[in-house]
Order: structure tokens, then sequence, then C-alpha cells
């Protein structure tokens, strides 16, 4: 089934702006250890799944992970803000992990295995299900989210499925991409 979500080039610019403002938040706050300044040390990510996106999210810029580090001599610890794109140490894109299983794909690039799809569903139902956000976000929703459809059930519960309606999702799904930082 494809609902052409991520087929064109203004959603991955979506997510790569709503990325540069979660780090733009960690960044203005400083060190979450020491409170010290934080300077920009992105690093590369060889992220599957960019296949959903237009041609533009291949570019160089769009595989870089936007992280910092703290400047202070003697701390240099790494903060890696929130992210819509990646979602935490997973090697698809966090649009392919949140679509895949709920068999709504972009007319691009080839899915991921069928495995893989069926390991991120059992994730979904059970460890996303039991955890704080999704917690914190059950208490916000006006209608119950249907566990056994995760995560379908919870995109559904956000709007009719759109790209916004994804992007929308993925910003909710932010604070699983990093636990070097709170989320604020």
């Amino acid at each position: 089934m494809s609902h052409g979500v991520g087929a064109d080039a203004s959603f991955a610019a979506a997510l790569r702006q709503t990325d540069l403002e979660l780090c733009s938040a960690v960044q203005r706050a400083g060190c979450p250890n020491c409170l010290g300044k934080l300077d920009r040390s992105d690093y590369p990510r060889k992220a599957r799944g960019g296949g959903i996106f237009a041609e533009a999210e291949l570019d160089r810029e769009a595989s870089r992970r936007l992280s910092l580090c703290c400047r202070q001599e003697g701390c240099r610890r790494r903060a890696t803000p929130p992210s819509v794109r990646f979602l935490g140490r997973r090697l698809y894109l966090a649009p392919v992990v949140l679509l895949a299983p709920c068999e709504i794909v972009g007319s691009r690039g080839a899915p991921p295995p069928p495995l893989t799809v069926r390991r991120w569903t059992t994730w979904w139902r059970t460890a996303f299900a039991g955890s704080s956000v999704f917690q914190g976000l059950r208490g916000r929703l006006a209608r119950p989210v249907d566990l056994d459809r995760l995560p379908l059930s919870l995109v559904e519960r956000l709007g009719p499925i759109t790209e916004a309606t994804v992007h929308r999702a993925l910003r909710i799904l932010s604070g699983l991409s990093t636990g070097s930082v709170q989320r604020r």
C-alpha cells in the first residue's frame, strides 16, 4: 500500500528543518552535564531507506546526524539532540521504521526485509508500548491507541495519513532518538 508519504523533496526538507530546530534548542540550553557551551559536531550516518525520499534526501548533508559537543575543557561530552530523521541507533531512517510496519511506504527504493519489519512491529507493540514516551503520549490522546495495531493506530490518531501527519508523529517520537539529552 502506498500513500505517497515521503515521495517528494519537501518532506525530506521539512524533516531536516525540524532536526535543525531541535538541535538549536539543545545548543541554546547548553551542556546537560556542566552547562557549558555546545558546538556542532555532526557525524555521518549510512542510514538505509533513503529511497522513500526524493533524490534531494540522498545528498551528503541529509545523511549527517546532527550532534553537539561540549566546548568546556574537562567535559567535552557529546549531546545528541532528538531527531525526526533518525530513530536511535537503527540503521533505517525513522520514517521507514514508523511506516513499514503500517505497510505505508513511498514509491521509491526497496522496502526493508520482511523479517526486519516483523522485528520492528514487535518492538512497537512491546518495548515502545511500555516506554515512558508512549505512556506520556497515550494520556494526551482523546481516543485510545490500539496496542495490537501499533504503530498504525498511533499515526491514525493524529489524523489522516499524510506527510504532515507522519511529520507530526515523528516529532512526537523524537524523544526516542537520543539518550544523551533529556527532552526540554
